[in-house]
């Protein structure tokens, strides 16, 4: 057995950072404090300032958690620039970033299925093992948001912020 490496090169990185780099701006242009969103993120102020001046990487979970807070959904855009924003309901029982990754999860798989590219040759594609490519298709995990837009690019589809287009979650999130 072998370990995978997933192929995430300078581009995916400067992707990420311009995630970090338009949330925080937003922060800051929504006049919100760094303390006040890290309490409503339920992270410390440390970890927000480190994700906004692109130190360390939120998980996943996080920042789906962190745009929906300013605002923001994530989106996949195919080629042709169209986002992705399908009406997935919101199981019982299930957060709102598991109904997000879901929701994400779930238009890189139709991508997947329409361009008939097997799970393996995609997961090789991206540089990780086939069950973690089953895993994250069907959201029994999340990938780091790193390995998440080398899935997207791997599609031919990129990631973006995209504002409003409700429903979000409520003003304040439960406790992990």
């Amino acid at each position: 057995m072998y370990a995978m490496t997933l192929h995430a090169d300078a581009a995916l990185r400067q992707q990420l950072n311009d995630l970090s780099t338009l949330l925080r701006s937003a922060r800051i242009d929504a006049g919100l404090r760094r303390r006040s969103l890290a309490a409503e993120l339920q992270v410390s102020t440390t970890a927000l300032a480190d994700w906004e001046t692109c130190a360390d990487d939120p998980t996943m979970s996080h920042l789906i958690r962190w745009a929906s807070a300013l605002g923001f959904r994530l989106a996949i855009v195919d080629p042709v620039g169209s986002p992705e924003l399908s009406p997935a309901r919101l199981d019982e029982g299930e957060s709102w970033e598991e109904h997000e990754m879901r929701r994400l999860a779930t238009a890189l798989w139709a991508r997947r299925r329409s361009r008939r590219m097997s799970q393996e040759s995609l997961a090789v594609q991206i540089g990780v093992g086939r069950i973690s490519m089953q895993r994250w298709e069907s959201t029994q995990v999340f990938p780091r948001p790193i390995a998440f837009l080398a899935w997207a690019r791997a599609l031919e589809c990129s990631v973006v912020l995209h504002a409003g287009n409700g429903p979000f979650p409520p003003d304040h999130f439960p406790e992990f």
